[in-house]
């Protein structure tokens, strides 16, 4: 075998990803700190705990070995076994060398080999010993029968999954319908049913041994047989729930925050009762599962949906002498979101607006607004749009300035959409966005039947912006409380949009607020709401 340049070689180099162990060296410097006298490479990287030998499942193994006195750089060679051809030589690996990811794949299914030698302004040192190894791939079956779908594929010995599902051949760009990591079994049953007669894409990718390389399968296609419809107002909530970023503080004063609790969402009527009046009381003594009301209003050309999200107690973090002007008895805010018909099953997400106490706030992807400004693009989550929620008063934006690093006191929960409702572990000991729980959807008639009065609402307010959930004006411990405070959706009001709107009429008339807040019709080919009739709107004003 020969070099490029025509000078024998001699030998191979061939290496492959090696992730460094306990134990690895550090680059020896000398006792001045400098290697103020260059001396050649003596010594051979050491591969002994390296991991890439035998047979592995990926085709971008992680090389790993001990650095060596003197090296600034490293170079990897991978062979073929049978006649020595080479498949890799990367060089000027750096000073730290291992762990190192080849950029292209290796090839599957052959006996390779590979070694590593350090070098550095004298030349290169001595090679590692050679290394064997394949790759070898599951072999199975991977197949999706069923709706909703079960999706099965090989097993590896030892091995978590990650598995992915998405109306896009991409994937990279679809929404995700499934995204579940570290699956512990070679399979999963889908908890909700896909569309009829449309095309999915899915891959799986493997995570087993020592190294935890990974190995990603082809995407495949599948369909769900069936003539296509349109989506449930149930499918559409579904699709587009929110990924929730819940803060939590786990210190509150005279025990209002209940050790975090208190910022866990749930239903209204988490105690059993539709009594309002004493989920205060009642927050420390149930499980607070997880859920989120929804509300889908359809139009000509738009669907336009409502989440809202319930917490027991609203409460403040300090003592104050006014403090029952802070604080008060259930708590309500959301989020809704307009989606375009483009012609797609679950149509296409315009903009999404947050309701942070009496301030809302605009999200969009597209450079629109009128007499509202945009504050944000829509930050997605696995391919779902993603909200924040503040600890103690709850007010909802799309974005927070500590998103994508722990949360505020390392205190929170992210909540996600499964159809299941789950009561949080505790968070004092966890960090950033490990504590995830899952919520369900529930239907906001739940709340709407309910408004003729009872036990729920103050009957003297009813319907109009000045709606609200009945509360007592004592919190259990004697504290003072704003009674009566907290608004369902359609009593949810922005204290500065000029007074072109009233209160809620993103809710019974979201055709209209979205026409006079944001100027959709100038997105690339969608139409002005102003130009919608309502299909389905059960929630307009008596």
């Amino acid at each position: 075998m020969y070099c490029k340049s025509g000078i024998n070689c001699g030998f191979y180099f061939v290496v492959v990803f090696v992730m460094c162990v306990s134990g690895c060296e550090s680059p020896v410097t000398d006792s001045g700190g400098l290697l103020n006298d260059i001396s050649p490479v003596t010594k051979a990287p050491d591969v002994s705990r390296c991991s890439v030998r035998g047979d592995i499942t990926t085709d971008t193994p992680l090389f790993t070995w001990v650095s060596v006195p003197r090296a600034s750089s490293y170079t990897l060679y991978v062979i073929k076994r049978e006649d020595e051809a080479i498949v890799l030589r990367d060089m000027h690996i750096g000073e730290a060398g291992a762990p190192y990811t080849p950029v292209r794949p290796l090839p599957e299914k052959v006996p390779l080999r590979w070694t590593v030698r350090g070098e550095n302004e004298k030349g290169a040192g001595p090679p590692s010993p050679w290394v064997d190894f394949k790759i070898t791939p599951p072999d199975g079956v991977f197949r999706v029968t069923g709706n909703p779908p079960l999706f099965e594929w090989p097993e590896v010995a030892g091995a978590q999954y990650w598995l992915l599902v998405g109306d896009d051949g991409d994937l990279g760009s679809s929404t995700w319908l499934v995204d579940r990591r570290d699956l512990g079994t070679n399979g999963y049953q889908s908890p909700s049913a896909f569309p009829a007669g449309r095309t999915y894409y899915w891959k799986v990718k493997y995570k087993a041994g020592p190294v935890e390389a990974w190995y990603w399968s082809e995407i495949m296609p599948f369909e769900i047989p069936g003539t296509p419809t349109v989506p449930t107002y149930r499918q559409l909530a579904e699709y587009y729930a929110p990924v929730i970023f819940q803060d939590v503080d786990t210190e509150g004063n005279c025990s209002h925050a209940d050790g975090g609790r208190a910022d866990y969402i749930t239903n209204v009527n988490f105690d059993g009762d539709w009594y309002a009046r004493n989920n205060w009381e009642n927050e420390p003594c149930y499980l607070l599962k997880a859920y989120v009301y929804y509300a889908v209003v359809e139009s000509s050309s738009r669907y336009y949906i409502t989440y809202a999200i319930f917490h027991p107690r609203d409460y403040t973090n300090e003592t104050l002498i006014l403090e029952h002007l802070d604080e008060h008895e259930n708590d309500m805010e959301g989020l809704w979101m307009s989606v375009y018909k483009n012609g797609s099953f679950y149509g296409h997400l315009e903009a999404m607006v947050t309701a942070a106490h009496y301030d809302f706030y605009q999200y969009s992807n597209y450079g629109v607004g009128e007499r509202e400004n945009i504050d944000g693009g829509i930050i997605l989550t696995g391919g779902k749009p993603t909200v924040f929620i503040e600890c103690r008063g709850h007010g909802i934006k799309g974005y927070a300035e500590w998103y994508g690093r722990d949360f505020p006191g390392n205190d929170g929960v992210v909540y996600r959409y499964s159809g299941n409702a789950q009561h949080p572990l505790g968070v004092t000991a966890h960090r950033t966005y490990a504590n995830a729980c899952t919520y369900d959807l529930v239907h906001i008639d739940e709340l709407w039947e309910r408004r003729p009065g009872g036990v729920l609402y103050d009957p003297g307010k009813l319907y109009y912006s000045t709606d609200t959930f009945l509360g007592d004006n004592v919190a259990s411990c004697g504290c003072k409380l704003t009674p009566n405070s907290p608004h369902p959706p359609w009593g949810w009001d922005d204290w500065n949009d000029g007074g072109g709107l009233q209160g809620g009429e993103q809710f019974t008339d979201p055709a209209y607020y979205f026409d006079y807040t944001l100027s959709l019709e100038n997105i690339p080919g969608h139409s002005c709401p102003c130009n919608d009739s309502y299909i389905f709107h059960p929630y307009t004003r008596p």
